[in-house]
Order: C-alpha cells, then structure tokens, then sequence
C-alpha cells in the first residue's frame, strides 16, 4: 500500500512478446486472468506478469512469453522509458486496487511536480514476487515517459 515516501527510478524497458486478455471489470478478477494465461502458456511462459491500465476498470493482463502459443493471440508490447515505483498488495483483494490507483495518482503528482511528460500509453503494474500464502505480492508500478519517446523519434 502507499508509502509516505514516493520511491521513484526510471527504467528502460524493452519491447516483449506476450499473450493476453482484455476485459473490463474489477481489480480482483486479474488473478484469475493470471491464472488462465499461464496455463495457455504453459512452458512458453518467460517472465513476469503484467497488468497494463486505461482507466475506467478497462484492464489487460498480460503474460511474456518465448514464442507465440497456439489458441492464444501474441502480440508485442512496445517498450520505453518508464518511471516505476515498488508496490506491495494481496491478490484478490477490493483494497489493493484502490491502493494502486492511490499510487498511480502519487505517481501523476510527481510527474506534474518534475515536469516529466507522459505518454497516453496504459500505465502498468509488473508483478515481480510471487503471492504468499497470505496472498501478498510485489510490484513495479510503471509509467511510460513522453520525451525519450521524442528523442527516439527525432534520431
């Protein structure tokens, strides 16, 4: 849940290959879309799961994986330079989606405050730790940055 301290890092992230779904509804239906994405993977399952945010409960849940997998629809998901902060939350759980909206909006506070420039790219929560018994995991909250976009686009 928030810290008082907003910990930030910017982080280049490449582009990923992933398997995916799209819906419109609750924070806690992502775990099951977890689920179902990792068993449609299977072996070709290579990294960590990724949730990226529109707004308005229009999420996506998406899963890397190493190649395209039968049955399901591969795409890329285009990287960038992204400003994260750490989050911990509980799967399944109402209160961990009002937390990461709360941290998304601290994050927003802090791109104003530095005049850092965003895309209108959906935001993102990687959940880099595996749930616990008690159901707590790690995440990185990211938000794709507008001006190395520019630059890149300028070269």
């Amino acid at each position: 849940m928030p810290n008082d301290e907003l910990a930030v890092t910017w982080k280049d992230v490449p582009d990923t290959l992933v398997v995916s779904v799209r819906f419109k509804g609750k924070h806690e239906e992502i775990d099951g879309h977890i689920d179902a994405l990792s068993k449609l993977a299977g072996s070709y399952a290579a990294g960590d799961p990724i949730v990226l945010y529109r707004g308005g409960g229009d999420m996506e849940v998406c899963l890397p994986v190493s190649r395209p997998v039968d049955g399901a629809e591969s795409r890329t998901l285009e990287g960038g330079t992204m400003l994260c902060a750490p989050f911990r939350g509980h799967q399944g759980s109402p209160e961990t989606g009002k937390a990461i909206g709360e941290e998304f909006g601290r994050l927003w506070k802090h791109t104003i405050e530095h005049h850092i420039g965003v895309t209108e790219e959906p935001w993102r929560e990687v959940r880099v730790g595996v749930a616990g018994d008690d159901g707590a995991y790690e995440a990185e909250l990211q938000v794709p940055m507008l001006l190395p976009k520019w630059i890149g686009r300028l070269k």
